[in-house]
């Protein structure tokens, strides 16, 4: 719009917005992954990861996560947990991906993503890697 100019609440808004809730275009059943959460050591190191205006959720906890949304798109993700206002999510920090569209729509809404060269999950008897 020609003039509009958001303001930097606006934008904050959205950001966590957008960190905290924003829905995937996939079903739950295409997305497979191996994630684990870690307990962080350093609480204060924790806080200072966590933008204005996210804060300290009720459990700080790390996610470590290898997602294969479809077979042409894999993410690997470092995120922390967070809460805006009521509403807990993850904030991610870190953010590897290996398919262009999701990689610029990403980057649109602020994610830190960048593009990986290649990215798999595989299965092996009882072992992914």
């Amino acid at each position: 719009m020609p003039g509009f100019a958001p303001s930097s609440s606006w934008l904050d808004g959205l950001q966590a917005a957008c960190t905290a809730n924003l829905p995937l275009p996939v079903r739950a059943s295409d997305w497979r992954a191996v994630k684990t959460y870690l307990q962080p050591q350093d609480l204060a190191a924790y806080r200072n990861l966590l933008p204005r205006p996210l804060d300290m959720p009720a459990q700080p906890l790390v996610l470590v996560e290898l997602a294969e949304v479809s077979p042409t798109w894999h993410e690997g993700i470092v995120s922390i947990a967070c809460r805006f206002g009521d509403t807990e999510g993850w904030h991610g920090l870190y953010w590897a991906i290996d398919s262009y569209f999701p990689y610029v729509f990403g980057l649109l809404v602020g994610y830190p993503k960048f593009m990986a060269d290649r990215m798999t999950l595989v299965r092996e008897g009882g072992a992914v890697s």
